[in-house]
């Protein structure tokens, strides 16, 4: 699917893609710890990481 997106505000559009971005993670990381019977603990553990390699990425 090929989606064209022109708005005048480019902070907006940067907020609407991160909005995005963040619920399709949240939803494959919900969905994998079902799939494989992740306790609460071992999820906030994948977030963590998520957390720590975006943040290194950022950083470079």
């Amino acid at each position: 699917m090929k989606v064209i997106v022109h708005m005048e505000n480019s902070e907006y559009v940067a907020q609407l893609f991160s909005e995005q971005i963040f619920y399709m993670l949240r939803n494959r990381i919900s969905e994998y710890a079902r799939d494989n019977n992740l306790s609460d603990a071992e999820q906030v553990e994948m977030y963590q990481h998520l957390i720590n390699h975006l943040e290194k990425g950022s950083s470079q």
